[in-house]
């Protein structure tokens, strides 16, 4: 997922959305949404109101369909929301979609991430090394992603291992 800036709008009314499919338990989704709430209050964002929503199907375009994006219309003007976060990716299309939709700022948990790395980060200054913690936290994040990536590209001719069976047998680097 390609992530964009959070506008440096103050949110001061957020709605957050958890989604679920038939794929995943209702419980688990449940749980996520819990979770998200908890990580926007760490950002010091208010949360009014949280919705979980099932979906039968993710529509490219705006994840939802027109159904749904009207009854959250309606939750998010009951409430006098000004930000919609949701428990899943969006990709940049959906977002700008649901921000025209709605008329708020939308963003997912990754982007929700990002801004609490922001809110608590500070510089390193190491010599020839002069950027802010979270710009060093997401570089690291990249690199650890295309290491499981290249890991679990390995496993794949090792017999079929599960990655657990893989670190487990410390065949990962063999």
């Amino acid at each position: 997922m390609v992530l964009h800036e959070i506008k440096q709008k103050q949110v001061q009314r957020a709605l957050t959305i958890g989604v679920w499919t038939e794929k995943q338990e209702k419980q688990t989704a449940e749980s996520l949404l819990k979770e998200l709430s908890m990580l926007a209050d760490t950002a010091h964002i208010p949360v009014v109101h949280s919705e979980l929503i099932r979906i039968r199907e993710k529509i490219p375009s705006t994840l939802l369909g027109s159904g749904k994006i009207e009854e959250l219309l309606i939750l998010i003007r009951e409430h006098n929301a000004d930000t919609v976060i949701f428990d899943t990716s969006l990709s940049p299309l959906q977002q700008r979609n649901l921000e025209a939709a709605w008329n708020v700022q939308v963003f997912d948990r990754s982007e929700l991430n990002v801004l609490i790395l922001k809110k608590h980060s500070f510089r390193l200054n190491l010599p020839g090394l002069n950027i802010f913690f979270h710009d060093f936290c997401m570089l690291m994040m990249i690199f650890i992603g295309k290491k499981v990536a290249a890991m679990v590209q390995k496993m794949r001719g090792k017999n079929s291992l599960s990655l657990t069976d893989a670190i487990l047998k410390n065949e990962l680097y063999t």
